[in-house]
């Protein structure tokens, strides 16, 4: 029984409803994961998924994309929210991209570059990123840049990163401070501060017994809401 995933479990059900599957969803990844900004994310998206019926869908879009990210995928979500255009030190022309190329993040943040593949395609896939059009000619795809969207600014919303740059200020000359495996680093100026030292990397270890103790906690409420 216990080899049988929890997917299987919920399709399974006698009347079936998606919130067991929104449940089942948030319990797999609270169990798997020890960032406690992901945990806080996920028992959020449950407790709006099960509060009312019109929240249900999007908590379900919510839980498997935050199921997906970690440290990386935030960072380069917050940059983009908070500056939508690299630096003009970074153009390759005067007229500038309408977004953020690989190439770009990887000048942005160093650190990444071998990991940007797989975190822009988890984005997009999720639809956190979209792809924008051309520089040059309106409405031809650009697979290449990227923007932010809606669901991307919720997503860093639940992870208490609210956007605070409006994309029409001033560009202001500032230093990222840019995730390195055991330090932080100063990095180039122009570029917004994205994130604080909890964004360590690799994720520090949190504690088996809080983990577990939030996993109980989110599993009792959830039980209560759905016998309700």
């Amino acid at each position: 029984m216990m080899d049988v995933d929890l997917a299987i479990l919920v399709e399974r059900a006698a009347g079936y409803d998606p919130r067991f599957e929104l449940f089942g969803q948030v319990w797999e990844a609270t169990a798997r994961t020890s960032m406690e900004d992901k945990i806080q994310a996920l028992g959020q998206i449950l407790a709006d998924g099960l509060r009312s019926d019109s929240h249900l869908e999007e908590a379900l879009m919510l839980a498997s994309m935050v199921n997906d990210l970690e440290a990386p995928h935030v960072v380069v979500l917050k940059l983009i929210a908070e500056q939508p255009v690299p630096p003009e030190s970074m153009w390759s022309n005067p007229g500038g991209p309408r977004g953020w190329e690989r190439t770009h993040l990887a000048l942005a943040l160093p650190d990444y570059n071998g990991l940007l593949g797989g975190v822009l395609a988890a984005l997009v896939r999720h639809g956190a990123l979209r792809t924008l059009g051309d520089a040059t000619w309106d409405g031809v795809v650009n697979n290449h840049t990227h923007g932010i969207t809606t669901l991307g600014t919720r997503c860093l919303q639940l992870f208490d990163h609210e956007t605070v740059d409006s994309p029409h200020a001033p560009r202001r000359t500032r230093l990222i401070r840019t995730l390195g495996p055991g330090n932080m680093r100063d990095r180039r100026p122009g570029l917004p501060a994205v994130f604080s030292s909890r964004w360590s990397w690799p994720p520090a270890r949190t504690r088996r017994s809080t983990r577990l103790a939030r996993v109980r906690s989110n599993t009792s409420r959830s039980r209560s809401a759905l016998n309700g």
